[in-house]
């Protein structure tokens, strides 16, 4: 017996961290935009401290479920007060990008390939006294950096049944590279296992 899946799907959410206060979250999935089989979902989270925002659109290739590319797009904000006496801190950060997602039957290996370019900016209200500073955090002066990441993300997921699994066992591997000649203000490498 096969059902439709809902075209518009809307969920919220209602927390409290006492690192956050009062939280509120939303998200908004639409399974079908186009005659095409596109698909979007946006991401919303406030607090008073932090603020953001994302979106993926999706965009099938060659398998309508299997492999598909997706735009992202996301921006956060976040308050902290709690620096220093009379000092706090803005940080805000941008994030756009691009991935090619290849799922594979349950159990292989699922590939994903990506490009994002991120802006961090930091706002600083009050003084700091530099001699307070650790000299390591003296280096940098500009309150703005940029990247651009390649990476790569191969996932495998084993479990005993599809729906309702009692045991399984899943494992993710990350690369995500930048240079200083490509966008990047420095040259970096990011692993991630789990």
């Amino acid at each position: 017996l096969l059902n439709a899946d809902r075209l518009n799907n809307v969920e919220t959410g209602i927390g409290y961290g006492t690192d956050t206060g009062v939280r509120l979250r939303g998200q908004y999935r639409r399974a079908i935009v186009n005659h095409l089989g596109h698909s979007f979902d946006a991401n919303m989270e406030v607090s008073t401290i932090r603020q953001a925002i994302d979106g993926r659109y999706n965009m099938p290739y060659k398998h309508p479920l299997n492999d598909y590319i997706s735009l992202v797009g996301g921006y956060e904000r976040e308050e902290r007060k709690d620096v220093g006496q009379d000092v706090s801190l803005m940080i805000e950060s941008a994030v756009a990008g691009a991935d090619r997602v290849i799922k594979n039957p349950r159990g292989s290996w699922q590939h994903t390939f990506g490009l994002r370019y991120r802006l961090d900016r930091i706002t600083q209200d009050g003084i700091i006294d530099p001699a307070e500073i650790p000299e390591a955090f003296l280096v940098n002066t500009n309150n703005q950096q940029q990247s651009l990441l390649f990476g790569y993300e191969a996932s495998r997921t084993i479990s005993d049944k599809r729906v309702n699994p009692s045991k399984g066992f899943k494992q993710t591997y990350k690369i995500e590279l930048g240079s200083e000649s490509l966008l990047s203000d420095a040259d970096m490498a990011i692993l991630n296992a789990g």
